[in-house]
């Protein structure tokens, strides 16, 4: 049977109205059908659950009428709903919940009522971006109402408008091992990653077999990035992130307090000992690109913007020096909140923030 439009199919229904006599309802997105002559379908062999009916297509019974329903796009039957009067005075129910009964109960000929809901679906993978700061205290943001002396709006927006947690436990209060828990999901200790990996710790890193975030999400197809610091391993190439999972990163490998500091893009230095007070601006760049490259390719991405501050030894860009009339530290945390404030600016800009999960911690 071929489906007609629903133009048709509007006076498909005003003249089974007209010779049956019959009302029909629609709820929802769909259209009723009738179907020449009788069918082996009966209302008894429907009500019945004979295999010889179709689950949305119903008899008249008394009536030499079958109607079927037809589901328009992105939509589905849900069932039909009769209260009748047959000609010989019984009356008979048919999956009729009591207000319908009732609201049906007058008459010879009562409505048959065909009903459609949306189709479910799926939603699209959303975007992950995970902002990881560096020695931020619990109460270094004004989020929780500490009078500090300078004010962080666009980490406050997210808790406001978001979800804020004021109670967890981390695996170690330190730079390696609480970023070895984050990208593993275990104890530090049990991955072998100490709690600082210092200088010398060039033997140490993220053994190959362990599998990280960015590698869950590689495997469901996401574009993975990570910006700002890693410090998960730097004395063997196979210890650097774009062996764990990331397709594209520009890091530093360890905390920026140490000497020499290389400025790696995937794998490859790109700058040595870079001016700590470019940081935060350089990560915040490099996550803005990225996004909208991901976007133009129509691709989900995961984002570990990892900033190195305010890891001693404090820095902040010009813009931001005396801001915040709170010190230097105060001038640190504003341009970080401004970071923060950039990245939800770029989601809005290309229509894709209700399609990304941000999480600030």
């Amino acid at each position: 049977m071929t489906v007609t439009q629903r133009s048709i199919s509007i006076i498909v229904l005003a003249l089974l109205v007209q010779a049956c006599k019959h009302p029909l309802v629609i709820v929802g997105e769909g259209d009723i059908l009738s179907l020449s002559g009788t069918r082996d379908c009966t209302l008894e062999a429907f009500q019945a659950g004979d295999p010889s009916c179709t689950d949305n297509e119903f008899s008249g019974g008394d009536y030499v009428e079958t109607y079927i329903a037809v589901p328009r796009p992105g939509w589905k039957f849900d069932g039909w709903y009769k209260a009748c009067r047959k000609s010989n005075g019984n009356t008979c129910s048919f999956n009729v919940p009591a207000d319908l009964v009732e609201e049906y109960a007058g008459g010879s000929l009562n409505p048959l009522r065909a009903t459609f809901s949306p189709v479910a679906t799926t939603p699209a993978q959303p975007n992950v971006i995970v902002i990881f700061v560096d020695d931020l205290g619990y109460a270094d943001t004004d989020v929780l109402g500490v009078e500090r002396g300078y004010t962080t709006p666009e980490i406050t927006s997210m808790a406001e408008e978001g979800v804020l947690f004021t109670d967890f436990y981390v695996s170690t209060p330190s730079c390696s091992g609480s970023r070895a828990s984050l990208m593993t999901g275990a104890y530090a200790p049990r991955v072998g990653i100490k709690p600082v990996l210092y200088l010398q710790d060039d033997n140490i890193g993220i053994n190959p077999t362990e599998t990280t975030m960015a590698e869950m999400f590689d495997a469901m197809g996401y574009r993975t990035a990570i910006f700002g610091k890693w410090h998960l391993g730097h004395g063997d190439p196979s210890f650097l992130p774009n062996n764990h999972g990331f397709d594209e990163s520009y890091s530093i490998p360890y905390s920026h307090s140490i000497d020499p500091l290389p400025l790696y893009h995937n794998g490859v230095v790109d700058a040595n000992d870079p001016d700590p007070a470019t940081l935060t601006g350089i990560f915040t760049q490099r996550t803005i690109d990225y996004i909208e490259d991901s976007v133009a390719a129509a691709e989900p991405f995961f984002i570990y913007l990892a900033h190195p501050l305010p890891h001693l030894p404090l820095a902040a860009s010009p813009p931001f020096i005396d801001t915040s009339g709170a010190g230097l530290w105060g001038d640190v945390i504003t341009e970080i909140d401004w970071s923060v404030g950039q990245v939800l600016d770029t989601l809005d800009a290309q229509g894709v923030a209700d399609d990304t999960l941000v999480i600030f911690t």
